[in-house]
């Protein structure tokens, strides 16, 4: 059973092959690219912002670009392999895919399970990761073709998102881009909300306005709000490429079936 639920440590290094199968959700290189380019805005931004605030000149530095490039891609690589290795350090990770590769490794249960995901029967080995780096669209799949397994592939997808949530991000478990967009758009509102206050009671000129002004800095506070501007720019275009990107793939998903039956 231990070796039935290790998780491959040769992700990057198989990537070409897993892109010749029809199985997807091991591409990591669409999440690689998006990491990379988001951090490296919010490198330069905060760049920017630094710049604003302290009078400094960093910006105009040659250094800034190749460091922010080298940062967003490094920190994108160092995310993603983490997360894609949890489960060889949590152990209610092993226990959740034990128990996934112990049950839908069963005869029957297997073919019904890698059929629904258009997978053969020689994957049956690789289960545990297949069910740990699905995406929502594979989950709905495999759902829908589970029969009376449906619940219990519920409450393993729940499971996963659950334990994973609780580290920062769970790209591989396929979470919707609009649930994580939503998520970190909440609490930067709030603080753009109270920049505004600020903002607002600075040029009322008031007694209470004057007291809480008096130890902001009204460089960090227009320095802090710019950021928060960009920050759910940024936020916004995520939600709209990854909206884009589900719509894509379900439309090849629709397309497909019709395409095998002209034949």
């Amino acid at each position: 059973m231990e070796r039935a639920i290790q998780i491959s440590d040769d992700a990057f290094g198989n990537l070409a092959g897993w892109m010749e199968q029809s199985f997807k959700v091991k591409n990591i290189a669409p999440v690689v690219v998006f990491l990379a380019a988001y951090l490296c805005l919010m490198t330069y931004l905060a760049v920017l912002m630094t710049d604003f605030m302290f009078n400094k000149r960093l910006s105009r530095e040659r250094k800034v670009f190749p460091v922010g490039i080298a940062c967003g891609i490094g920190l994108s690589f160092l995310i993603d392999g983490v997360m894609g290795r949890l489960p060889a350090y949590v152990p209610r990770l092993k226990d959740i895919l034990s128990n996934a590769s112990f049950i839908l490794g069963a005869s029957g249960n297997s073919e019904k399970f890698l059929g629904s995901l258009g997978l053969s029967l020689e994957q049956a080995d690789r289960i545990p990761e297949i069910v740990y780096k699905m995406n929502t669209g594979e989950w709905e799949q495999a759902i829908n073709g589970a029969g009376n397994m449906a619940w219990y592939l519920r409450r393993i997808q729940y499971s996963l998102d659950r334990t994973v949530s609780m580290f920062g991000t769970n790209a591989h478990l396929g979470r919707q881009v609009s649930m994580q967009g939503i998520g970190a758009l909440l609490p930067m509102l709030l603080l753009l909300a109270f920049a505004i206050g600020l903002f607002i009671m600075r040029h009322r000129a008031s007694a209470l306005a004057t007291a809480v002004m008096a130890g902001i800095s009204y460089r960090l506070y227009l320095g802090s709000s710019f950021f928060l501007v960009c920050y759910l720019i940024s936020l916004f275009l995520f939600f709209l490429v990854g909206k884009a990107w589900r719509w894509k793939k379900k439309t090849q998903v629709v397309q497909s079936p019709r395409e095998e039956r002209a034949f």
